[in-house]
């Protein structure tokens, strides 16, 4: 039986990212993944580290998001710095286009709200009418009307991110198991037992980072936890020449030269197939907003399942009856990856997680459940 300080099930971005993080606090970290086999959000994200637009209806979700944000830089230079691996990011502000005048002013609207849930005094996104946006995107689409731009976000390579995370846990001593999918988690004591289909572990702490996997994981200790798939598909076109200057939130060219197009959401399920009609949805959106994209090719399409809680907000909470415990949702893997690492491990580690970020803990999912 193999002992270690904590072990974190679930080896994609919130896994990695809070692995890393519990090294930084020295103790002994082991991660249990099933492998590629898993639905990985990781590998289907668009890679942007977003504040835009997030926290409507929950100001703590709007200042979590911008508290990580803003660790960023730091973030990406620290991996960088340790494993050699450029994640590609960058911060220059992004833009989120409308096609209506209407569109733009209920955009308005949200934002404002979210600006005055967070107590600012003088908003952190301008609105663009359409001279504006032409001026920074020479060959937009006629159907463009305006766009709100947040200099707050930025983009990365998740894969690339993932990557790196994986080498600097290893480099730090941390131990990586694939092919280890979980069958049991039981009360030893003081201490967790954990069995997987290949070996058995004691530790203090649990972190449950399985996406979507959680809730079954959840179940099997008494816990309810209401997660749903929700499906993402991604197209990747072939490398052109740089094309478009700026990041916007759904169409985005990489380093490379490469354009991603996304922006789907569909609840079908456990299925990560792709699908004629939102490839042509999501193309379709992208060649109204570009023209010019009409005449690239699309070398790649994927999908990918989110998990999402049932009110789109993260979860971090202890498992009632099994403190010892500690599960971890979110859909925003990207853009928390920072604040996984420095904040949420210094408190797993500390044995403080809860008291800070109350407001993402199961039970205002079990009340909103009972009405």
């Amino acid at each position: 039986m193999a002992d270690f300080d904590a072990i974190v099930v679930g080896g994609g971005l919130t896994g990695m990212s809070v692995a890393y993080g519990l090294l930084q606090r020295r103790l002994t970290v082991a991660v249990i993944d099933e492998g590629d086999v898993a639905h990985r959000a990781s590998r289907g994200t668009f890679g942007l580290v977003w504040a835009q637009s997030k926290g409507r209806a929950m100001p703590e979700y709007a200042r979590w998001t911008r508290e990580s944000v803003k660790l960023w830089p730091a973030f990406a230079e620290e991996l960088h710095e340790r494993t050699g691996i450029d994640v590609a990011y960058s911060n220059d502000g992004g833009y989120m286009f409308a096609f209506s005048e209407q569109e733009l002013e209920q955009r308005k609207s949200v934002y404002d709200e979210i600006c005055a849930g967070l107590g600012l005094k003088h908003p952190d996104y301008e609105i663009l009418d359409r001279k504006a946006v032409v001026a920074d995107f020479p060959g937009i689409g006629d159907a463009v009307r305006g766009a709100t731009f947040c200099p707050l976000d930025g983009d990365c390579n998740p894969l690339a991110l993932l990557h790196a995370l994986h080498k600097a846990f290893l480099i730090d001593g941390g131990k990586y198991l694939p092919g280890h999918r979980l069958a049991e988690i039981v009360q030893h004591g003081s201490r967790l037992v954990l069995r997987t289909t290949c070996s058995r572990f004691e530790t203090d702490r649990i972190v449950l980072a399985a996406g979507i996997g959680n809730a079954r994981i959840a179940q099997s200790l008494g816990c309810s936890l209401p997660l749903r798939p929700l499906r993402g598909q991604i197209l990747v076109s072939e490398r052109a020449k740089p094309v478009i200057p700026r990041l916007t939130h759904a169409v985005r060219q990489t380093k490379e030269g490469s354009i991603m197009f996304g922006d789907s959401h569909e609840d079908v399920g456990i299925n990560d197939l792709t699908t004629a009609a939102t490839i042509r949805s999501i193309a379709g959106r992208a060649v109204k907003t570009f023209p010019f994209l009409s005449s690239l090719r699309i070398v790649r399409s994927w999908a990918c399942l989110r998990p999402m809680p049932v009110d789109g907000f993260p979860i971090y909470d202890r498992i009632p009856r099994h403190p010892g415990v500690i599960v971890l949702n979110t859909h925003s893997g990207v853009t928390l990856a920072a604040a996984h690492a420095r904040i949420i491990a210094t408190q797993i580690a500390d044995g403080t997680l809860g008291k800070a970020i109350r407001h993402f803990s199961i039970n205002r999912l079990d009340v909103q459940a009972t009405h």
